[in-house]
C-alpha cells in the first residue's frame, strides 16, 4: 500500500493537504458532487454515469487504491473542509482516444477556494505521484484556452485539437520528471 500526503497553506494561512482519496474516504461524495456537475456530459456520454450517487458508487468501486491508476486525489483543510481533487487516470476519453494512457483527469477547485492555490497543489501532486508509479507522459484536455495557458504555466505542452463529444478540446501532454 502506498500512502501519499502533501501539505500547504492557503492563501490566507489555513493549513491544507492532498491525500489519495483511498485514505480518507468521507470526501467520495464531495468529489463525485463536484466532479458529476461539472462534466455531466463527458460522465454521461464516455461513462455511461447518469447521477452524482452513480459517480459516488463508481468512486466507491474502481478508484480507491493507492498503489496503481486510477487513483482520486482529493484536497482539504486540516479542519475537513473540502478545497478540490483530481485524478491519476488510466484514460480519460476512452471512447475518442483509447490510444492515450495516463491522465490527469476531472482537476477542478471548489469555487469558494479557487485562487488560493489549491489547483497549483493538486497539479503538483499528481506530478510527484506520477513519477513515484514510474510514468513517464501525462495527457489532459480542457475546452477553454485561458486554462489551457493556465496548465502551460505548470510545464504542459499543447499536443492540438481535438473534437471530443462535439467540442474541440486541446489536448495537452507532460513530460514527467523528479519533483
Amino acid at each position: 500500500m502506498y500512502s501519499f500526503e502533501r501539505n500547504f497553506k492557503l492563501k490566507d494561512g489555513t493549513p491544507a493537504a492532498v491525500h489519495i482519496l483511498a485514505e480518507v474516504p468521507q470526501y467520495v461524495h464531495d468529489v463525485a458532487h463536484i466532479c458529476f456537475n461539472e462534466w455531466p456530459d463527458a460522465y454521461i456520454k464516455d461513462f455511461d454515469i447518469f447521477s452524482v450517487d452513480q459517480c459516488a458508487e463508481d468512486l466507491r468501486k474502481n478508484y480507491m487504491q493507492t498503489d496503481k491508476v486510477p487513483i482520486v486525489l482529493v484536497a482539504h483543510t486540516s479542519a475537513g473542509r473540502f478545497l478540490g481533487t483530481t485524478t491519476l487516470q488510466l484514460r480519460d476519453m476512452p471512447k475518442v482516444r483509447p490510444d492515450l494512457e495516463n491522465w490527469l483527469a476531472s482537476l477542478v477547485v471548489s469555487p469558494e477556494f479557487r485562487g488560493q492555490q489549491v489547483g497549483n497543489h493538486l497539479i503538483a501532486a499528481v506530478r510527484a505521484l506520477a513519477y513515484s508509479l514510474a510514468i513517464q507522459k501525462l495527457y489532459l484536455w480542457t475546452e477553454k484556452s485561458a486554462t489551457a495557458t493556465w496548465y502551460e504555466r505548470h510545464g504542459w505542452r499543447h499536443a492540438g485539437m481535438q473534437d471530443y463529444l462535439g467540442t474541440d478540446v486541446f489536448l495537452m501532454t507532460l513530460e514527467v520528471t523528479s519533483p
